[in-house]
């Protein structure tokens, strides 16, 4: 059964939207579980380690260029929706091909560096760690080729049921594994490693009729069509990346260097609880799958843009409030180990109150293809991380942590809402954009009914 589709009704995307966030829901409570179980189990320093280990991997994965992923969806979203198949497939099977090299050769560079160049360096086991963590490499560049496909298809709804079911399976694989074995470093990569490749096997058979109809009309060749992408405008996506991925990747690094390992730890449980909380209003997804079906540069659709930045930031706030108590019964009862990390975590909360302004803008310069614009506001956003870090960190100590992350999100999403202006005038918000009336609550409620099939006499 194909998934391919051509257009979406505006009730239709917010129903997928419902649907994707009631799953979101799900999929949050069953990782969560995962990572409490992990965090419980592992001492902080073990913990630290384990972060770590992941960013070097992650370091090494920047060459994977993923950045690039968003800008080859957006452009087969728009080929899909323009019934050009044979274009769509084109791409795809290019960008997969291409992809493939590079992984493989990316995996044998961490591979040589691992063996040869840290084997002295450090014990065995933690090398053993690191050669089996490598195909993470491979099951990244996997993942995010299927999930190009399930997104420039806009097929949430198909991603909804079965996000889910990878999380459970991630989670019993991972208690199933510790609870046999023990809980160390070493079953918890193998654990993810075997839950990865069992995961990655379910999407390829669930997209297996729309990976052979695009198939179909791939002509193997030079990348002519990837290559012109890179050269209009898909080249700033790239350079993008490499400093996205370098900055979050480097990171635990600068943290482990200006503090400690525990301190990265203790970073990455408070960025996890914000990352959990901002999972549960996954807005920023249903964006990126639908509004290039929706919008084009001659129409730009204030609509859309004001009422989903008023809606969203209202029920951030909200998020904030939640998250605030939640956060601290988590740890209170659960991790009270890491109750240091609360303070980052609270701090790491207020951001939120500009995230729904941050992804209505960084989504609208996605699908209006403005790369060049994405690549200076991630430029600005890592030197405005690491002049904070250096800076507030001599002072504040662990919570410049919290600090650093409020003040860049702060900046960033200024500085994305003026390039968007500056190039779409008519995107331009006022403070009465934000006004709550009974009219808004009352069109929110009917498109939320007739989305999900209510029915009112």
């Amino acid at each position: 059964m194909t998934l391919i589709r051509d257009d979406f009704k505006k009730e239709e995307i917010v129903r997928t939207g419902l649907l994707y966030t009631a799953s979101g829901l799900v999929s949050a409570g069953i990782s969560m579980v995962g990572s409490l179980y992990i965090i419980y189990h592992l001492t902080i320093y073990e913990y630290g380690v384990f972060r770590l280990v992941l960013s070097l991997i992650g370091l090494f994965q920047v060459f994977l260029f993923s950045g690039f992923n968003d800008v080859i969806k957006n452009d087969i979203a728009l080929a899909v929706k323009a019934k050009d198949r044979a274009h769509a497939g084109q791409l795809y099977f290019e960008f997969f091909t291409a992809k493939f090299f590079l992984a493989f050769t990316v995996w044998a560079a961490f591979f040589i560096f691992v063996t040869y160049f840290l084997s002295g360096q450090y014990y065995d086991g933690l090398i053993r760690v690191l050669q089996v963590s490598s195909l993470f490499i491979f099951f990244r560049f996997l993942n995010d080729q299927l999930m190009i496909l399930y997104g420039a298809l806009g097929a949430l709804s198909t991603v909804s049921r079965i996000n889910p079911l990878f999380d459970a399976i991630n989670v019993a694989t991972l208690i199933t594994i510790l609870t046999v074995r023990e809980p160390i470093i070493w079953y918890v990569i193998l654990a993810n490693v075997i839950s990865q490749g069992v995961n990655i096997s379910i999407s390829i058979f669930v997209l297996r009729s729309d990976l052979l109809t695009l198939w179909r009309e791939y002509a193997l060749g030079w990348p002519h069509a990837i290559l012109a992408i890179i050269r209009a405008y898909g080249k700033w996506s790239i350079f993008t990346n490499i400093l996205s991925e370098a900055l979050t990747n480097g990171r635990n690094y600068i943290i482990k260097f200006l503090i400690s390992t525990e301190a990265v730890a203790l970073f990455n449980v408070a960025s996890s609880m914000y990352l959990y909380l901002a999972l549960l209003f996954p807005v920023q997804k249903v964006l990126a799958n639908f509004l290039p079906y929706k919008l084009s540069s001659g129409n730009v659709q204030k609509e859309y843009f004001a009422l989903g930045v008023k809606y969203s930031t209202y029920i951030y706030l909200v998020m904030v409030a939640g998250g605030a108590v939640g956060g601290s019964l988590l740890v209170h009862l659960f991790l009270p180990k890491y109750t240091p990390s609360l303070p980052v975590f609270y701090v790491m909360l207020l951001s939120m109150l500009v995230l729904g302004v941050q992804y209505f803008c960084n989504t609208y310069l996605h699908v209006f293809r403005q790369q060049r614009a994405i690549f200076f506001r991630m430029l600005a956003k890592v030197i405005s991380a690491v002049v904070l870090l250096f800076s507030l960190t001599p002072f504040f100590g662990l919570y410049a942590l919290g600090i650093e992350h409020v003040a860049t999100n702060i900046a960033m999403t200024v500085l994305m809402y003026w390039m968007l202006i500056r190039m779409y005038p008519d995107l331009t918000l006022t403070l009465r954009d934000f006004a709550l009336h009974r009219s808004d609550i009352a069109l929110f409620l009917s498109v939320i009914k007739k989305a999900v099939g209510w029915r009112t006499t």
